[in-house]
């Protein structure tokens, strides 16, 4: 119908499309998943987050929130492993013999991390542009 707009928020849609599609990937689902566990450990009770907390006043000099995920946007995800990347030092501290934060693990997830960030920067970069007119 208007031929002379650039719809740039259906392209940032079918990349959001895309990194679902990857989302659900038994490899992937599985990583997010245990992610969230360890996140919602944190947030959900009190002693723990003020171990992490202090652990991270001592390792890092100052604190880095472990973000949530949420349902609506795989950016969340993103979100919360890179914050899960962020704080890997301090809970391997905390979860010293914890066998799901194995170094293989960490790996992994910062793999993964390395590999959806393009999109992530993408959807930003290209959701905040606006729509030309010619």
């Amino acid at each position: 119908k208007h031929p002379h707009i650039l719809h740039v928020n259906c392209f940032v849609h079918s990349l959001q499309l895309i990194v679902k599609d990857i989302c659900v990937h038994e490899t992937i689902k599985s990583l997010l998943h245990h992610g969230k566990k360890i996140v919602n450990f944190f947030h959900k009770c009190v002693i723990p987050a003020a171990i992490l907390k202090e652990t991270q006043i001592k390792i890092l000099n100052h604190t880095v929130m472990l973000k949530r995920s949420v349902p609506t946007r795989w950016s969340a995800d993103f979100l919360m492993i890179e914050s899960l990347i962020q704080n890997q030092t301090c809970l391997r501290v905390i979860f010293l013999v914890y066998s799901s934060l194995s170094t293989y693990k960490f790996n992994f997830i910062r793999f993964c991390l390395l590999k959806i960030q393009a999109f992530k920067f993408s959807t930003i970069k290209l959701h905040s542009l606006p729509i030309f007119v010619q």
